[in-house]
């Protein structure tokens, strides 16, 4: 089956408990923009599509031998939530209508029981919706190329803004779903795991 994988080291307390991969695989029709650029770019995970596209992804947690393995706690933290220049403003209905606007207005939906981390509300540019089975994150602000991040580690005051992080406990798998309303170009998700 067709995904990305990557080799990781679950760690606990600053303690390795030992090497395992993590598989991403899409769960709907997916359509790349640059199929070459998903897998690593830099310090990041990175998945890419038109915009006006989404795709809903299983990151599953696996041992070496391929066989699903729980983790304690998985966090994943998506980065430079934003949207394109010629951006206009859409409601809430229309992001979730998808097929209205013209923004490349980045969005995350995230399933399962989990908790997410983002910036003091005052200063956050990523809207938060709680919904029955998931919760959408969206960005509120253009952002260019210029203003993307290039070390997790190492992040501006603006950087953290345009960012969210989802913490599961006890799991061996999630499921997220990627994408953007409509617009011109491509829409990149950098995250770290």
């Amino acid at each position: 089956r067709e995904g990305i994988v990557w080799l990781a080291e679950e760690m606990h307390d600053g303690d390795s408990r030992g090497t395992l991969h993590i598989e991403a695989h899409a769960q709907s029709k997916y359509k790349p923009f640059h199929a070459e650029k998903n897998g690593m770019h830099g310090s990041f995970g990175m998945i890419n599509m038109p915009t006006g596209e989404e795709v809903r992804i299983k990151f599953q947690f696996k041992n070496t031998d391929g066989g699903l393995r729980s983790v304690d706690e998985a966090v994943f933290t998506f980065y430079d939530l934003d949207q394109a220049k010629k951006s206009t403003s859409l409601s809430l209905h229309d992001i979730l209508d998808r097929g209205k606007g013209h923004s490349g207005r980045e969005y995350i939906r995230a399933y399962g029981s989990h908790t997410h981390y983002t910036t003091l509300a005052s200063q956050t540019q990523v809207r938060v919706v709680h919904h029955d089975d998931h919760t959408l994150y969206m960005s509120t602000q253009v952002g260019t190329g210029r203003d993307n991040p290039t070390d997790p580690e190492h992040l501006t005051d603006l950087q953290k803004h345009r960012s969210v992080a989802f913490t599961y406990k006890n799991v061996k798998e999630v499921t997220v779903e990627l994408g953007s309303t409509d617009g011109a170009a491509f829409r990149g998700f950098e995250f770290a795991l």
